[in-house]
């Protein structure tokens, strides 16, 4: 074995020896990691403070001018307002259902077609206001009212035209607001709400 041979050897061994003795060392300081109970404590309070937060957020409280509806498997739990403004939610099994705010409420469409004859059909564009008259009472309807609100409105407005009425529609809707609200405001009685004002925007032959 030539001197080059004895060199490289002795080198390979040392390169050895010295990561063997990185990877001891590295796992000794693992293990005083893992045994320091300074570990546990920081990893208890980052939990404790998980959890407080968690429950911090579980306290509900009534929006200004709104109505917050509690929910507990589906069905009503508990109704936040200015009278009962707080409230906790049992976790895993109460969330909020909806937020029903007060005021005038408006809700706009253009697919109110309207027949005057076989040659007469008008395209109507739209504007409904109305309010919530009960939100305990509506909070069922909450979610799918921007769809089953337009489509009632508009069968019974055709329904309306169709007896004899397409020109009040039509024409006469100005002076005749208040027969066509009336109208209205049966159709829409099961949502529990209350038209206050029903606005045609534009008329277009088709």
């Amino acid at each position: 074995m030539n001197l080059i041979s004895i060199l490289t050897a002795s080198s390979q061994a040392s390169s050895a020896s010295s990561g063997s003795g990185t990877g001891t060392g590295s796992m000794e300081s693992l293990k005083k990691i893992f045994q320091s109970p300074v570990l546990y404590i920081v990893l208890g309070v980052i939990v404790l403070l998980i959890i407080a937060f968690y429950l911090y957020r579980r306290f509900v409280k009534a929006t200004p001018n709104a109505t917050t509806i509690i929910v507990r498997k589906g069905k009503i739990h508990k109704v936040l307002n200015k009278d009962n403004p707080k409230c906790f939610m049992t976790p895993f099994t109460d969330s909020v259902g909806a937020v029903i705010t007060e005021g005038v409420k408006e809700l706009s469409s253009d697919k109110l077609f309207i027949n005057n004859g076989p040659d007469a059909l008008y395209k109507v564009n739209y504007t409904l206001r109305y309010t919530i008259k009960d939100p305990v009472a509506f909070y069922p309807y909450a979610a799918k009212l921007n769809e089953a609100l337009p489509a009632k409105l508009n069968d019974e407005l055709r329904l309306y035209a169709d007896n004899g009425n397409a020109l009040t529609i039509v024409k006469d809707y100005r002076t005749k607001a208040d027969e066509i609200l009336e109208v209205i405001n049966k159709a829409v009685a099961e949502y529990q709400i209350e038209a206050v004002e029903f606005k045609i925007n534009l008329i277009q032959p088709m």
